[in-house]
């Protein structure tokens, strides 16, 4: 039997979880966060952008893109506060992001009919 949601979401706003975060699993997002925003700002610069950062955890990504540039505003959200609070906690004063909690699902809809040349049911 899987996981609920719910355990997830106990499991993220776990102090522990935001205490251990960034050891146990932070260095592989963070190089993977590295290659796509130095990708990424090789067509188009990051400069002047505002970037949403959804279920940030710890920061991982938005502390990627701080060392890109800080020329850009972030949007720095997860449903867990010591997430939030680690965070906050770990990037410059006057860093360009705001962060809060809140349980920003992301929902895609997609159109019935052609996507990408698929034809969907």
């Amino acid at each position: 039997m899987g996981s609920t949601n719910e355990e997830w979401v106990k499991h993220f706003k776990s102090n522990d979880t935001a205490l251990n975060y960034d050891r146990q699993t932070g260095g592989v997002t963070k190089a993977v966060a590295n290659d796509v925003i130095t990708l990424y700002s090789k067509l188009e610069p990051l400069e002047g952008k505002i970037i949403l950062d959804n279920a940030c955890g710890t920061g991982v990504v938005t502390k990627q893109m701080l060392g890109h540039t800080n020329n850009l505003k972030i949007e720095a959200v997860d449903i867990a506060e010591p997430m939030i609070a680690y965070l906050r906690h770990s990037i410059p004063a006057g860093a360009p992001v705001n962060t809060q909690v809140m349980n920003a699902q992301v929902y895609l809809i997609l159109p019935t009919r052609l996507i990408a040349g698929i034809d969907l049911p």
